[in-house]
């Protein structure tokens, strides 16, 4: 039942993921790339809470104000 997906994921989705992220990760600065990476998870949580409507108690908030806090550090350090 769940071989299909699993097969997917490990087959094709995986790879192209891979593929493509790697050569992105070639054409751009290294500091943009890993702030794409830290980012995920937190626009993951905010996906998931707006429309699957999982809860985000005061840890996730926090998590997540942390990390944009980081990259706004990052990004300014940037530019300067």
């Amino acid at each position: 039942r769940a071989l299909l997906p699993l097969a997917y994921l490990g087959l094709l989705a995986g790879p192209i993921i891979t593929w493509s992220s790697t050569s992105v990760a070639r054409l751009i600065p290294a500091v943009a790339v890993s702030l794409g990476y830290l980012l995920t998870p937190v626009l993951g949580v905010a996906v998931s809470a707006l429309f699957l409507g999982e809860a985000l108690g005061w840890d996730l908030l926090a998590g997540g104000a942390l990390v944009l806090a980081g990259a706004g550090v990052a990004i300014a350090a940037g530019r300067r």
